[in-house]
């Protein structure tokens, strides 16, 4: 897709900076960017902790395929979401949808459904973030992020198939301590606030609090029917953690959170011209303008996104009987309303307002130690939680010349979930250079839920309605012209599911010298099955959605060579998935959830970082990945499909053969950093980091519009900072030539033959201030 943009050309002062920064450095966020910062003045890539397999552990020794960020980093290079970490990380893939995010690992994940567990776990310092939506949350006082690779459901629980994001925060320390850092960006008027205060309350006792707030005034997609920059957004939380250390032995976490997340106004615009001459879209160019809005009756309301998510939690380490007793107990809750307007047109066709409120307790336990040659970690894991989702869509076809009100589909979802687990994970040293692991998790996962789908009567400002306020709107005399759009009004109560797994690990290890390694990996996992919340037929067994399972084969090495100048990771990966839960668009105005009967990913990915002189590193990475469905039949067809299909038969298609959504056959980058004196105390770091993919298909029925073609963005930054002091200042530039891609694509809702999508963030340049002491 080529984008054609009317934005004005970059002033000369704008392409001054542009200038500067090509000449600069930009702070590395890939697998090794904090051995780089930690390099740039010995020369040494010595040593990066890691606690993928739960417990601290040198990355280059974990035979996982892992890439690891500091929190540090985050910061230098304004990094405060998850979104932001794709162009630099080629395995990941992030994006928000229509209304339900998709986060990719090697080309897999789970989206567009509220229903699903997540195949892509997210854990904060051990409690899972597991819903959808969680992927928003900001990524704050952060001590390092973790993007691990392939199935990990041994050591984080069942369903996380495709990779997890392991995220650890800043913990109070013994002694006091501040960070800030500030900055603001130009083009789109952000301002990002993030820091934290560590005070010692007695010698065993410490508090450290920190807060984040973002804003973004001006997004990057012009509304001309609002006249606003869209999205805007204004983010904040706040996070306090108690330390306490009674006796050597024994160690306390406390932590409470609260983040607030508000973005109003979408980015979904039309790119190809719906066949209805009525409701012709005013233009179709994928720039950075659209013509959408349901500000009118009968809806009245705005896209946004409002969230909140309360976290509460404690962490107990006992050193007892020479290993170490943990216990991570955590409850957090949830809320998440948005409204989509995905007609395409400037007319109230049509708005989604999913909403939902989750609630979870969690409570795991765990002993690690070493007896002799083994090393063993044993745990147990208790979780309840619930959801309860609450999805209007609103359709209105007056506009197209049909003679009907507007009719409301309301589909809801109630479900509890228990989860029992234990899993042992044993470790062999047959010798100092050969290792043996193996383990094994068993998972029992209970979901009861009721269900239900009724219409209910449009009435202007409905968007913030509460589910008893729709029920009074319920109307039975709609039910015809719902039919037309969701199937059949019912209500299903009591729908049960069970299901039991074993989730086998063995991993081989083997020291080539002390500071490199080969392994290989064979895991065996499952994601729990649910129920659709969107379902709209009349049987409640189809209602339900079963497990997914996959196999995954993986070898690798890791190592330091040239004494230790170059630090290399690769590995080779094939994982399978049986009766993988997709969720795909029905060509009519819902994505509905389904079981492939089989799916793979394959692939190689390679990291190679130089440090030739101190100061000095050059990185280079890439990814190889082949991701695609093998068996898939029966999927709903795209417009272009639809019309060749002769009148009576319903059009379907097999996408057994195709590649995944929005997963690129290659990826990768370069970067160079450069920390040198500059003038007395003073240091100056220069560089610059070129990242890109291959083409993708941004949808999820393979239609060709979809497509977006290769591309590349360019990053940079320089700075100043002092060699021992307390502060620094960079420009920073993203982006600087101005590549936008297509996020997420999808045939527009009643409006026949159109297309729209959401593009990426454009050029940002801005300046960051931090100082700590």
């Amino acid at each position: 897709m080529k984008f054609q943009k009317s934005r004005f050309q970059a002033s000369r002062a704008s392409m001054f900076v542009i200038g500067a920064l090509m000449a600069g450095a930009f702070v590395p966020t890939g697998a090794h960017a904090q051995r780089e910062a930690e390099a740039s003045a010995t020369g040494s890539p010595d040593d990066i902790v890691v606690t993928a397999r739960r417990r601290s552990e040198n990355q280059r020794d974990v035979p996982v395929a892992i890439s690891s960020v500091s929190g540090d980093q985050l910061v230098r290079a304004n990094i405060a979401a998850v979104r932001d970490l794709v162009v630099t990380q080629p395995a990941l893939y992030f994006s928000y949808g229509s209304a339900a995010p998709f986060t990719l690992i090697r080309g897999f994940g789970s989206g567009s459904n509220i229903s699903f567990d997540q195949a892509v776990g997210k854990f904060v310092d051990n409690i899972a973030y597991n819903r959808d939506q969680d992927a928003r949350l900001p990524l704050f006082d952060i001590e390092r992020l973790e993007v691990l690779k392939g199935p990990q459901v041994l050591l984080y629980g069942t369903s996380t198939t495709a990779g997890a994001l392991n995220i650890t925060t800043k913990k109070p320390g013994d002694t006091f301590a501040a960070d800030l850092s500030s900055s603001y960006e130009f083009n789109n008027n952000e301002l990002l606030l993030q820091g934290g205060v560590t005070t010692p309350l007695t010698e065993k006792a410490s508090v450290r609090v920190a807060g984040y707030y973002q804003r973004l005034a001006k997004g990057w997609v012009r509304n001309d029917l609002t006249g606003t920059n869209d999205p805007r957004d204004k983010n904040y939380g706040v996070r306090g953690t108690v330390r306490l250390e009674p006796t050597d032995a024994l160690t306390v976490f406390l932590k409470a959170e609260y983040t607030n997340v508000e973005q109003r106004g979408g980015l979904l615009q039309p790119y190809a011209q719906t066949v209805i001459p009525a409701v012709a879209f005013p233009e179709i160019r994928l720039d950075d303008h659209r013509s959408v809005s349901n500000a009118g009756a009968p809806y009245g309301a705005l896209d946004f996104v409002d969230m909140h998510n309360e976290t509460y939690q404690s962490d107990v380490q006992w050193k007892l009987l020479g290993g170490t007793l943990a216990a991570t107990t955590g409850y957090r809750k949830s809320f998440v309303r948005q409204s989509a307007d995905a007609d395409g047109s400037n007319l109230p066709l049509f708005q989604g307002v999913p909403t939902s409120y989750y609630k979870q307790f969690s409570h795991e336990m765990r002993y690690f130690g070493e007896a002799g040659p083994i090393e063993y970690v044993a745990g147990g894991y208790f979780e309840w939680n619930k959801l309860n989702i609450t999805s209007p869509s609103q359709f209105n076809i007056q506009p197209l010349g049909a003679p009907v009100p507007p009719v409301g589909r309301m589909a809801t979802l109630d479900q509890r979930t228990h989860t029992y687990s234990g899993y042992l994970d044993l470790t062999y040293h047959v010798t100092s250079q050969l290792s043996v692991e193996a383990g094994v998790r068993y998972s029992r996962i209970k979901k009861t839920a009721d269900q239900e789908t009724f219409a209910y009567r449009v009435v202007p400002g409905s968007a913030n309605y509460t589910l008893a306020q729709y029920r009074a709107l319920q109307d039975s005399s709609l039910n015809p012209t719902f039919s037309r759009f969701g199937g059949a009004p019912h209500s299903f109560v009591g729908l049960r599911n069970k299901e039991g797994h074993w989730q086998p690990q063995v991993v081989l290890q083997y020291k080539l010298d002390p500071r490199s390694m080969v392994y290989a990996k064979y895991v065996k996992g499952a994601k729990a099955g649910g129920f659709d919340y969107i379902y709209s037929g009349t049987n409640p067994a189809l209602a339900r959605f079963d497990s997914e399972a996959a196999e995954s084969f993986e070898i690798g090495a890791k190592g330091l060579i040239a004494d230790g100048k170059i630090e290399f990771a690769i590995d080779a990966f094939r994982t399978t998935f049986t009766d993988l839960q997709v969720s795909i668009y029905d060509g009519v105005a819902t994505f509905l959830v389904s079981n492939v009967g089989k799916a793979r990913t394959q692939g190689v990915e390679a990291e190679v970082t130089w440090r030739p002189m101190p100061g000095l590193s050059v990185n280079l990475n890439g990814t190889y990945l082949d991701a695609k469905y093998i068996s898939f039949p029966g999927v709903a067809c795209y417009y272009a499909l639809q019309v060749l299909t002769p009148a009576g038969q319903v059009c379907r298609q097999d996408l057994s053969g195709t590649r995944t959504p929005m997963s690129s056959k290659w990826g990768g980058g370069a970067r160079v950093n450069y920390e040198h004196p500059l003038t007395g105390d003073l240091l100056m770091t220069e560089g610059v980091e070129v990242s890109g993919r291959t083409g993708f298909n941004a949808g999820t029925i393979n239609n060709p519009r979809h497509y977006q073609k290769r591309f590349a963005q360019l990053n940079a930054q320089v700075g100043i900072k002092a060699e021992n002091g307390p502060w620094e200042v960079a420009i920073f530039g993203k982006n600087l030539t101005d590549k936008q891609y297509m996020e997420f694509a999808a045939q527009t809702v009643l409006t026949s033959g159109g297309e729209l999508a959401s593009i990426s963030r454009g050029r940002q340049i801005g300046l960051r201030f931090g100082i700590r002491y």
